[in-house]
């Protein structure tokens, strides 16, 4: 059953999210360096007066880490009252995708994916359960170092 899906990618990667799950994307911004922050975690952004977890996914998707660009974008995400940022290289909008038509049918998969479906171009795209990658053990722990900050002369966005 198809629905949309909000793309970006990380690299050659495509990843999707729920669009319903994505609040907004923003241009990247300097973020608040965190101390003794898992290695997950990028930074902090003040958004719209909340901090929010600033989440490096491409580890976990088998890309190389690499500082945030002036070209990247922001991904504002929030499920059940938990959210988090993602970073994209490029916004790829908003697609209509079926995740019953996946590609990793027998392939094992890390936990925060989905499926790996196929964009209308052809191209794999992998889509993500927020739910899971925001309910990550570093992530808590990301939440819980940020919480801490204080935040009031920081670069912020919104």
């Amino acid at each position: 059953m198809k629905r949309l899906w909000f793309v970006a990618t990380l690299g050659d990667q495509q990843y999707g999210l729920p669009v319903e799950q994505v609040t907004e994307a923003v241009r990247a911004a300097k973020l608040v360096t965190v101390p003794q922050a898992p290695r997950a975690l990028l930074g902090a952004l003040l958004f719209r007066g909340r901090p929010l977890p600033v989440i490096d996914l491409r580890p976990r998707l088998g890309i190389e880490s690499r500082p945030i660009a002036a070209r990247d974008h922001f991904v504002v995400c929030e499920i059940g009252g938990r959210a988090g940022v993602l970073v994209a290289e490029e916004l790829r909008g908003l697609v209509e995708l079926d995740p019953t038509a996946g590609l990793l049918n027998d392939v094992p998969a890390p936990e925060y994916v989905i499926a790996a479906v196929t964009d209308p171009t052809g191209r794999p795209v992998l889509l993500l359960d927020l739910a899971r990658v925001l309910e990550a053990p570093e992530v808590a722990a990301i939440q819980r170092a940020i919480d801490g900050l204080d935040l009031e002369e920081d670069p912020r966005v919104g």
